[in-house]
């Protein structure tokens, strides 16, 4: 079976890959779930709130396509798995859920977000008996819609009262109030024979009774101490519910109702590394914020300028992995409109880099290459320390001519009295570079560690 030979290749390169898969008595499949490892690895920061939706039908066989879907730190949709099934019934869905909750270590999420679907409200009660569970708003409107047109025309001032109820009061003592206005101003009380518009009437209340029996997993007021991925007020509770709605448009250009289930793997990952890269980007964005606003506090603001001519290119840049030696990464980093590449060398274990271009060594400014890989790659909010040349700063004019530590420690360029017993920034800025180098020495030279050590404890 190519889905299984594929969920095999990726068990292979991927250790922590989940699958499973579940045969007819024909040798067909009847039920697939699968997540990588990437997505168990979110959801081990991220298990407050998840979404399960089943509304997505692909692949030529119109198996429904489960998703566990999550919301990130950026509130995107981010995914913790996804299935494929043969059907909707409640052992299907307790199998589903058992699958994912042994994916995921048995740990539970705070809450889950589900249809009002029964067979998957049953599957939820059994399997994840202390999740918070709540209805999804969207389907939820749908169902307002079918069942309460009926009092609606009859009725004019029952959608304020309803929606007070239901979505309005902060409290449960307040909702309860709101129940029994509803009850003394809306329940019906006909005698036989009834109307065709009696018994819509009739219909109506009884699904609002319904609705109040299971009043825990979607009126407002039982929800306000539960955390959804964000604040409890109904405009939040939408957007967090509709999150897997927009996984549809989301898988739209990758598959769709002919792909056939040889094709739909590889389709889907496709698909889940497009929305990563999206993240990536995203996370590339709020940390490029932050490293700027550091640079407008230190440069000067001729300095700064000339800094964002080359930070304002990083969200445009790509790389690919030459070489790794130890700790030692290089990368060969390339920017739209310009064909040619340059090298960055990157010490992991200290966070230094350096660049063929040599910007930083001839200008004293960090170069588009290195602010690129130390966003990607290194994850830095700040420029450190040893990257910013005291020459160019803010404070420059206030510098002592003994000052050679702090932030502004190590940078030429200062105007040090070389008559003191002093060491200059320039010789500092060189004997970092020979301990950088030493380094690099010593964690591939047990003997010469162990003499470096013995010399520091003297020290």
């Amino acid at each position: 079976m190519v889905v299984v030979q594929s969920f095999l290749e990726r068990k292979a390169r991927d250790s922590e890959f989940y699958y499973a898969i579940q045969l007819d008595e024909e040798r067909g499949c009847r039920r697939i779930f699968w997540c990588d490892a990437r997505a168990r690895k979110s959801y081990k920061k991220i298990s407050d709130v998840i979404v399960f939706d089943v509304t997505y039908k692909t692949n030529s066989f119109s198996m429904p396509f489960a998703s566990f879907t999550g919301v990130n730190h950026h509130r995107q949709s981010t995914l913790f798995g996804c299935a494929l099934l043969s059907d909707e019934r409640e052992k299907t869905f307790v199998w589903l859920f058992r699958q994912w909750l042994n994916c995921m270590w048995n740990e539970s999420p705070g809450a889950i977000i589900t249809d009002q679907d029964l067979a998957i409200c049953n599957a939820t009660k059994k399997v994840f008996p202390h999740t918070h569970h709540r209805y999804c708003q969207w389907h939820l409107g749908l169902h307002e819609c079918e069942h309460l047109s009926s009092l609606q025309c009859v009725h004019p001032s029952f959608n304020e009262d309803y929606n007070m109820w239901a979505k309005k009061c902060r409290t449960i003592e307040e909702s309860e109030e709101y129940w029994s206005v509803l009850c003394e101003k809306y329940k019906p009380h006909y005698e036989e024979p009834l109307t065709d518009s009696q018994k819509n009437i009739m219909k109506s209340w009884k699904w609002i009774v319904n609705m109040y029996e299971k009043r825990h997993h979607w009126v407002k007021a039982y929800l306000k101490d539960t955390f959804f991925a964000g604040k409890s007020s109904n405009s939040i509770r939408n957007e967090v519910s509709q999150r897997s709605e927009s996984m549809n448009s989301f898988f739209d250009g990758y598959v769709n109702s002919n792909t056939p289930l040889s094709d739909f793997v590889d389709q889907y990952e496709k698909a889940i590394a497009s929305r990563r890269d999206t993240e990536e980007k995203e996370d590339l964005i709020s940390m490029t914020t932050s490293l700027e606003a550091h640079a407008g506090k230190v440069y000067s603001r001729n300095i700064f300028k000339l800094f964002q001519n080359e930070f304002m290119q990083i969200l445009h840049g790509q790389h690919s992995k030459k070489v790794v030696t130890g700790v030692e990464m290089v990368y060969a980093v390339t920017f739209k409109h310009h064909n040619r590449s340059h090298t960055v060398k990157v010490n992991i274990s200290i966070q230094f880099c350096k660049c063929s271009c040599a910007k930083f060594e001839t200008w004293g400014i960090l170069c588009k290459h290195i602010l690129y890989i130390m966003k990607q790659k290194l994850r830095l909010k700040i420029i450190p320390a040893e990257y910013i040349l005291s020459r160019w700063t803010l404070n420059v004019r206030h510098t002592t001519s003994s000052t050679t530590s702090g932030n502004n420690d190590g940078a030429p360029g200062l105007n040090i009295d070389c008559s003191t017993n002093e060491v200059t920034s320039l010789e500092a800025w060189t004997l970092r570079g020979d301990f950088n180098k030493l380094y690099e020495k010593i964690i591939t030279h047990r003997d010469l560690y162990e003499v470096i050590e013995r010399e520091i404890k003297m020290w």
